[in-house]
């Protein structure tokens, strides 16, 4: 019976494993990847860091790697056992309509955040993104800063883009013209609000790097990755991809300068001021000349890429430090929180932090949250639940934990820099909407079942992930 419900979901737990486990030996090349960058003297050398710091930041990924390792064994036994529940992905008229309803929300967020802005704020549509982000951060210096409940909402709304997008690249060719064109027009309405009001650049580099992830787990683009070098096509679009996203980073970098009629080098002596950071002065004067902007951006992408070990540790040495108890990676909740209940629930990070902006790893971001004890229990169990997601995208089983795969491993993947937890939280908890959504938009599993039989693609369950992997592939 076990062997027949394995062969059922046409699902061969080999491979399976092989891909989920791929992605672990990714998020591990690039944790050590960027610490091993850091040593690489590109615009000055880091100083050292304590034992601690390391102890927290290693153990993290470490506990991780082992927690994705044991789940993703575990995972691999049930199913070659065939204990494991077939495959049920939503229909191609489900996605569609479940495409269409996240990115509605996420264009309205969208527009909440530019309302609350431009029309509040009395920023106006004018005004740069550098600018608003300079007055804002004075203003909260000054004490003169307020939540809006307005753009709160709106930022728990706009990552509801996320799923949309996961959604899109597993049924790519499954999307009809109405749906093209809704997302063209919500995803038109996000780009402008992240680069006239927000200057984002994570949110976007994180939902890029989830629609990659996606196309790396999905079970019907398997075909695909397994001639990845050999289509060249795919190959040039990650390229394309790649140089977008250097291009957009290099805007945002050289338009703050320009905004304030400054200088590349004095810039960068002011960024650096602050940081443990010995500068190499022939580094400086590379700013000058016509690619003065392009050597600035790359080494303001090292600085930002390699500076999350060192700001950790100035958090660790410090003799007192005040926790925020989940206020620091979850300030949506915070603001809306004070603004509608006045709880002052809000974590003031330039009283409690060195350097408020500055990026301090995940660990860091657990530790500042949390302390030391859960920022190594929160590697096991971020290992725990990216394994499982991962296991549940790659065998077909497209529910709410399957989705967020490429949420949490782009989380992992980007460890080592940045926590995108504060970020990407909503967009988890968009991916829960999908199994009421979807028991409102389709049949009963027994109408389901007899229409798919009706249909020719096979009985129940695993005629529907037959179809969707013919269909896709």
């Amino acid at each position: 019976m076990n062997r027949s419900l394995a062969a059922e979901a046409l699902i061969d737990p080999w491979q399976v494993r092989s891909t989920v486990m791929g992605q672990l030996r990714g998020v591990l090349a690039a944790f050590f990847g960027v610490i091993i960058l850091g040593l690489i003297p590109i615009a000055g050398t880091w100083y050292g860091s304590t034992l601690l710091t390391w102890t927290l930041v290693l153990g993290w990924i470490a506990l991780f790697a082992a927690a994705y390792t044991v789940q993703a064994q575990h995972l691999f036994s049930r199913d070659a056992a065939g204990m494991m529940t077939p495959a049920v992905p939503p229909t191609a008229r489900t996605a569609n309509i479940l495409i269409m309803v996240f990115m509605i929300i996420g264009a309205a967020g969208a527009i909440a955040v530019v309302f609350d802005f431009a029309v509040l704020r009395n920023y106006g549509f004018t005004t740069s993104a550098a600018t608003i982000r300079l007055e804002e951060v004075v203003a909260s210096l000054k004490g003169l800063s307020t939540s809006s409940p307005i753009s709160g909402a709106g930022r728990l709304a706009i990552p509801a883009f996320v799923p949309a997008v996961c959604l899109s690249v597993i049924y790519w060719k499954q999307i009809t013209t109405a749906t093209k064109v809704i997302s063209a027009v919500c995803l038109t309405v996000l780009l402008f609000e992240q680069f006239r009001f927000e200057g984002g650049r994570f949110f976007l580099t994180a939902m890029a790097l989830c629609a990659v992830l996606t196309a790396a787990l999905s079970p019907a683009l398997a075909a695909q990755r397994k001639s990845l070098f050999a289509n060249r096509k795919l190959l040039a679009r990650l390229a394309i991809l790649g140089a977008l996203m250097f291009a957009f980073f290099t805007y945002v970098f050289i338009a703050r300068i320009a905004d304030r009629d400054g200088f590349f080098w004095s810039a960068f002596i002011n960024y650096t001021g602050n940081f443990f950071i010995e500068v190499d002065r022939s580094t400086i004067r590379r700013f000058d000349g016509f690619f003065g902007g392009i050597w600035y951006s790359i080494t303001m992408l090292w600085l930002y890429a390699t500076q999350g070990v060192t700001e950790f540790d100035q958090i660790v040495r410090m003799d007192y430090f005040q926790h925020a108890d989940g206020g620091y990676q979850f300030l949506q909740l915070t603001q809306i929180s004070d603004s509608l209940f006045g709880t002052n629930l809000i974590y003031d990070r330039f009283a409690n932090l060195p350097h408020m902006g500055t990026y301090v790893t995940m660990p860091g971001s657990m530790y500042i949250d949390f302390g030391p004890v859960v920022t190594l229990l929160s590697g096991a169990a971020f290992g725990l639940f990216a394994a499982r997601s991962a296991w549940l995208m790659v065998s077909g089983r497209i529910g709410a934990l399957g989705l967020m795969a490429p949420i949490l491993l782009t989380c992992a993947f980007l460890a080592s820099i940045v926590s995108l937890v504060q970020i990407l939280w909503p967009a988890l908890a968009w991916c829960m909407l999908l199994p009421i959504l979807r028991s409102q938009i389709e049949p009963s599993d027994g109408r389901r079942g007899r229409r798919g039989r009706g249909q020719g693609h096979g009985a129940g369950r695993a005629g529907r992930t037959t179809a969707l992997a013919r269909q896709q592939g």
